[in-house]
């Protein structure tokens, strides 16, 4: 029996996420629970430690890790949680601990090398990790060779070792139920604009994107759709209603449901077991899937919102990213979730590819012509592993490869790592927030919030609003400043 801990590593708060930092709650990090379900049914005894959650640093962290003296600590990587990574692996080095560190998620995947020859990590997984995980760790107890386990990276006579890419899994309803219980799940949430109760949960019911979106990273781990069956998929949301208590449920899919029937046999299976009582659900799909007959059936079915992805108000703009969805039917399918009383949250992208000044304005105004209930209003960032950050690294357009500055919250015009031709950081961090601005502090959606969707919760709504109208009057400020100072350069030069 191996002691094997697994780690949700934590970010620095403050720069990725610059004045929006208090609003960023603990999420469910789904793959590590999956994986201690996997490693508890072979007999290893697992901890978790959600750094995430805790807001723990590094030192902390290490600290933790070595009280449970493990075999093995498996860490998950994203992008602009890296720079964190690195450091907890030279901590945890520091502290001469025999456990192997193993890593896996995107970045992991895609920086494989680097982690391993200049960091020290022992073996990086790539892609799907469960089937590879279990045949991994019986290798790494024994101190066998590694070479037949398909699906990893590890070093051998000083250089790096990538072994026989390992195929998706197929049939996703033999993947066991993820095991909550070794994180603080009680905490966890989403964001404000997901977040509708507690503990939120998440469920996978697909896997992959049938979809090429350039500035999406889903496509780089195969773009095949895999879907679990229906009863499976409600067998698991009762699962986390009748073991953890959850009150809300996300899906942690690219999009669901992809079709109307794949869509109405779910609510029928959750009707039927009268889960809907019991236990609210979110989702987020595309525009083009919904229907009045879906939205109703999910209404019922206790969805209480869904989220789109509608990244741009100009079509000029969807057409070159490769997001094909019709603006039109954008207004027609949030008109119908309005009608039937189902919430909808839409995600923006300003600074795509291709948008220049009028098709920002285009997007801001499109975004308040709909009758949605929240916004959320993105700067583009090149993430790793896209065809964005392909092209913009060919192309020499990469500001910088600091991945704590990759995150579409940041403030700071410095922090930007890509800019689309013709354009400056000051200007698309002020689109945003002005963006922002005019869509939250309209009189009616203020008192929509206050009075009929009262999800956020009031020190969210009061700190959001403070944060939005002061950098409100900030720029107006700037801007006298600004006026001030240009009619003295000209009073100077007559």
């Amino acid at each position: 029996m191996a002691k094997i801990v697994f780690v949700n590593p934590s970010i620095n708060f403050k720069r990725s996420f610059g004045r929006l930092a208090p609003f960023m709650e603990p999420a469910p990090c789904i793959g590590l629970a999956r994986l201690a379900t996997l490693m508890k049914q072979a007999g290893h005894k697992v901890y978790g430690v959600d750094a995430y959650c805790e807001r723990l640093t590094t030192s902390e962290a290490s600290e933790i890790i070595s009280t449970h003296n493990p075999d093995i600590v498996g860490i998950s990587c994203l992008t602009a949680s890296a720079p964190w990574v690195k450091d907890l692996i030279h901590k945890l080095k520091d502290l001469r601990l025999s456990a192997r560190i193993v890593l896996g998620s995107l970045h992991a995947s895609l920086f494989a090398e680097e982690f391993i020859l200049s960091d020290g990590v022992d073996v990086v997984v790539h892609g799907e990790g469960e089937e590879t995980f279990c045949e991994l760790v019986p290798k790494l107890l024994s101190d066998s060779k590694l070479d037949d386990v398909r699906g990893i990276s590890f070093k051998s006579n000083g250089s790096m070792i990538k072994t026989e890419e390992r195929p998706l899994i197929a049939d996703l309803d033999r993947l066991p139920y993820p095991d909550w219980g070794i994180f603080n799940y009680k905490n966890y949430g989403l964001l404000p604009f997901v977040t509708m109760g507690k503990p939120a949960l998440m469920i996978e019911g697909s896997r992959g994107c049938p979809y090429s979106c350039s500035f999406c990273a889903l496509g780089w781990l195969g773009g095949k759709y895999r879907m679990r069956s229906i009863p499976s998929i409600v067998d698991e949301f009762e699962y986390s209603i009748n073991n953890f208590g959850a009150k809300q449920i996300a899906f942690a899919d690219a999009m669901f449901p992809l079709t109307q029937k794949q869509g109405l046999e779910f609510c029928a299976e959750i009707i039927k077991r009268r889960l809907e009582k019991k236990c609210i659900w979110v989702t987020e799909t595309r525009v083009d899937i919904i229907t009045r007959p879906l939205v109703k059936a999910m209404r019922e079915a206790g969805c209480r919102r869904i989220l789109f992805g509608i990244e741009s108000g100009a079509q000029a703009v969807l057409n070159g990213i490769g997001k094909k969805i019709d603006l039109g039917k954008t207004i027609e399918v949030i008109k119908i979730c309005q009608e039937e009383k189902l919430q909808t949250c839409g995600f923006f992208i300003l600074g795509l590819p291709g948008e220049d000044r009028p098709a920002t304005e285009e997007t801001i105004s499109f975004a308040l012509k709909l009758p949605l209930d929240l916004a959320k209003f993105n700067i583009a960032i090149p993430y790793p592993g896209s065809p964005m950050y392909r092209e913009a690294l060919e192309n020499g357009r990469l500001l910088h490869r600091n991945w704590e500055d990759y995150s579409c919250y940041g403030s700071d015009p410095n922090q930007l790592p890509w800019l689309p031709e013709g354009r400056q950081a000051k200007e698309l961090i002020s689109k945003q927030k002005t963006a922002t601005r005019r869509f939250y502090l309209r009189p009616g959606m203020i008192l929509k919030h206050i009075f009929i969707i009262r999800t956020i919760g009031l020190k969210f709504m009061l700190l959001g609003g403070w944060i939005l109208i002061s950098e409100g009057i900030l720029g107006l400020f700037q801007n006298s400043s600004l006026k001030i100072k240009t009619a003295l350069l000209k009073s100077k030069n007559l």
